[in-house]
């Protein structure tokens, strides 16, 4: 089945989705059943790329698993809510204090947990006005192409105030307005958007 954004969405789950070279189905089952219809939608998806001389990469393979990450987002086996894993934000948590309690940091250090949270924004998306000084200050010190730097106050204080949020970056799939899933990947064009 081809789909496109522009067709109508289901107004439940399950759904289905796809990114080039990532497929994956969302199922709702309750406790002690089995889910049968995402897996089964994966199958055939799987058996029609196989015949396209496509291999399936079984390493990256869950099927009908509960609690599992679907393009980065952990998707709760009860609670019905999306978001980072606990354990990714506890990562982030110490990472970022780990850089704010130092004077001076690698631009790429800096990058990179820049990165990281902004993925995490994209699971709440009134976090993503969070950077305003950040991503300005991010694009002039690209252009210095410098080692080492120190945070601006202003930056400093974004990355803590980020931080501070980091439990509240998730969305709730019980939602009446969570009928719809958009994913995309790092891409600033929108290439690698997909709609479910």
């Amino acid at each position: 089945m081809l789909f496109r954004s522009d067709f109508v969405i289901p107004p439940g789950l399950p759904v289905w989705g796809s990114i080039i070279d990532d497929i994956w189905a969302l199922e709702h089952s309750s406790e002690g059943e089995v889910a049968s219809i995402g897996p089964e939608w994966l199958g055939r998806a799987e058996s029609a790329w196989v015949l396209r001389g496509v291999a399936p990469n079984t390493n990256k393979s869950v099927d009908g698993a509960r609690g599992e990450e679907i393009q980065g987002y952990y998707v709760h086996p009860t609670g019905h809510w999306v978001g980072l894993s606990l354990e990714k934000r506890r990562w982030l948590f110490q990472a970022t204090f780990k850089v704010l309690m130092q004077r001076w940091t690698h631009v790429k250090v800096i990058e990179r947990l820049i990165g990281k949270h902004g993925f995490l924004h994209s699971c709440r998306p009134c976090l993503r006005s969070l950077f305003l000084a950040t991503y300005s200050w991010l694009e002039q010190i690209r252009k210095e192409k410098p080692g080492a730097v120190e945070l601006p106050h202003a930056v400093w204080e974004e990355l803590l105030c980020s931080a501070i949020m980091i439990p509240f970056a998730e969305f709730n799939l019980s939602s009446s307005w969570s009928n719809r899933v958009e994913a995309t990947d790092a891409s600033m064009s929108g290439l690698g958007r997909s709609f479910g």
